[in-house]
C-alpha cells in the first residue's frame, strides 16, 4: 500500500487513549475521518467534539479507512483483529505496550501492514480536548511495525510532538511493567504513604496535600540529576538510626514495613554512602 499523510484514518475505541489520539491526530493535520466503538454512543460522544469526523460501525470503518488504530484494552485486541475483513491496502496498528505484533497475525496473513504505537503516558477521562492533545507533547512512544509502516509511524510520532523508540528487540512484558512502576505504582506509593500518614494521627486531606507536593518535587529533582544526586532523606545521608526508628514504628503494619524495606533496598543500591553504613542499613532492611 502507498503510505502518505492524506490516507484515511480511523480509530476503533473511544476511551481515554482513543480520545486523546483523535484530538492529537487532528491537531497535527492528519485526516482522521471515522471513530468506532463497541458502544456506538461512545463514538458519537467523542465525534461531537471532533470536526468532520463520523461515528460508524466497526465494519464500516474497516471497509473505508486505510490506517486503522485499535485503541482498545489488551484483552480484546486479538479477538477483534481476527474478526475483521482486512485487506492488503490497509495498515493496522494496536496500542498495547505488553503485546507484540502476533496479535495482528490474521490481518498480516490478509496482506495488511501491522504495527504498534504505544504512548508511554497516562490519559484521564476528565481531560478536555486540549489536554488530550497535549498529553502527547514530549513523551516517548514505543513503535514496532512492518516496513514501511514503521517509518510512517516514526514521522507521525514526531508530528505529535513526541519521541519514538523501537520495540522490536525489547521484552514487551518487562518494558510495560517498567511503565506501570513509573505511573500506576506511583499512585499506589502515594496511597501507602497517605495511609502511614494517617496512622500518625494526622488527617488524610493534609496528608494528600503534603505528600503529593513532596512527591512532585522528588520527581522534578530527577530531571537533571542522577539517581544518587536526586536522593534525600535518611538513606541518602546514611542515617541508620532513623531507618531503624521507622521500621520499629511500622511493626504494627507488617505489609507497609515490607514495602518500606524493599523500596529502601532499591534506594540503597543507588546511593553513594559509606560502605560500612550501607551494610548496616542493608541488614536492617533485610531483617523485615
Amino acid at each position: 500500500m502507498a503510505l502518505n499523510n492524506m490516507s484515511r484514518i480511523g480509530i476503533i475505541g473511544a476511551g481515554r487513549l482513543g480520545s486523546a489520539l483523535a484530538h492529537a491526530l487532528l491537531a497535527a493535520g492528519y485526516p482522521l475521518e471515522m471513530i468506532s466503538s463497541r458502544q456506538l454512543s461512545d463514538a458519537e460522544r467523542l465525534v461531537s467534539s471532533l470536526p468532520a469526523v463520523s461515528s460508524v460501525t466497526v465494519d464500516n470503518l474497516v471497509q473505508e479507512c486505510d490506517f486503522v488504530f485499535l485503541a482498545v484494552p489488551d484483552e480484546y485486541i486479538s479477538e477483534l483483529a481476527s474478526s475483521l475483513p482486512w485487506s492488503s491496502s490497509q495498515a493496522v496498528i494496536h496500542s498495547s505496550g505488553s503485546l507484540n505484533l502476533d496479535v495482528l497475525s490474521v490481518a498480516k496473513k490478509k496482506g495488511s501492514l501491522t504495527g504498534c504505537l504505544h504512548p508511554v503516558q497516562t490519559f484521564l477521562k476528565r481531560d478536555s480536548p486540549l489536554e488530550s492533545r497535549d498529553r502527547f507533547a514530549n513523551i516517548v512512544c514505543g513503535i514496532e511495525a512492518d516496513s514501511p509502516l514503521d517509518i510512517w509511524l516514526v514521522e507521525l510520532v514526531e508530528s505529535l510532538g513526541a519521541y519514538s523508540i523501537r520495540l522490536e528487540n525489547a521484552d514487551r512484558a518487562l518494558y510495560h511493567s517498567a511503565a506501570v512502576f513509573a505511573s500506576n505504582y506511583v499512585v499506589a506509593l502515594l496511597s501507602a504513604a497517605t495511609r502511614i500518614w494517617t496512622l500518625s494521627g494526622l488527617s488524610e486531606r493534609e496528608g494528600r496535600m503534603a505528600l503529593q507536593h513532596i512527591m512532585n518535587v522528588s520527581v522534578n529533582n530527577l530531571a537533571d540529576s542522577t539517581f544518587s544526586d536526586a536522593m534525600t532523606g535518611p538513606i541518602a545521608r546514611g542515617d541508620w538510626q532513623t531507618v531503624k526508628k521507622h521500621l520499629s514504628a511500622l511493626d504494627s503494619e507488617p505489609e507497609m514495613q515490607k514495602l518500606y524495606s524493599r523500596l529502601g533496598l532499591e534506594l540503597l543500591s543507588a546511593s553513594q554512602i559509606d560502605l560500612d553504613v550501607k551494610i548496616k542499613i542493608t541488614k536492617l532492611l533485610e531483617s523485615n
